[in-house]
């Protein structure tokens, strides 16, 4: 980054030892900077969080929570739509792809939900994904910069290697 963003992370991660700072030296975009954590990443699972995203105070707790209760490679609940530009049909949409399907999917039902029937959204955001999972598909990516559409890239290995998939029709 150009401003001091760095810097703060470091001292956040010196007062807490479960975070990991990883310092790039260039903007090579979204999938490779992914591509790092997820090789880096040491927890059972991994939740994706983007710069323009929102996150309630309390939704890592939420999400602990849902792994005490279910098991998949891919548990989706789901998320709130802020509409701050006052957009009703990009809000209708946003609402209808992180709405995640209310059931459990298993192997190809998975990837035929998400990109044939689109019964939910490819959307990385508001899901949480196993790490072995995360480290499988990744490592499968090429190692390129991805201008535009990463989630559905990105989701479509995710979705092609996971043999389970839970939605929980819930907001946190």
């Amino acid at each position: 980054s150009t401003d001091s963003s760095g810097a703060i992370l470091d001292e956040y991660a010196r007062k807490d030892i479960r975070m990991k700072v990883i310092h790039k030296e260039k903007n090579a975009g979204l999938l490779l900077a992914r591509k790092t954590a997820v090789e880096a990443a040491s927890g059972e699972y991994i939740l994706f969080v983007d710069s323009d995203d929102i996150v309630d105070p309390d939704m890592c707790a939420f999400a602990e929570e849902i792994t005490r209760n279910e098991y998949a490679d891919i548990i989706h609940f789901g998320a709130d739509v802020c509409d701050y530009a006052n957009d009703a049909p990009k809000e209708a949409w946003l609402r209808r792809i992180l709405t995640p399907a209310p059931r459990e999917l298993a192997s190809k039902e998975i990837l035929r939900e998400a990109y044939v029937t689109r019964s939910y959204g490819t959307s990385l955001w508001g899901k949480l994904y196993k790490t072995d999972l995360c480290k499988k598909a990744y490592a499968a990516l090429p190692n390129t910069y991805c201008y535009v559409g990463e989630d559905i890239f990105t989701y479509f290995y995710l979705a092609y290697y996971a043999k389970s998939y839970k939605g929980i029709p819930t907001r946190p």
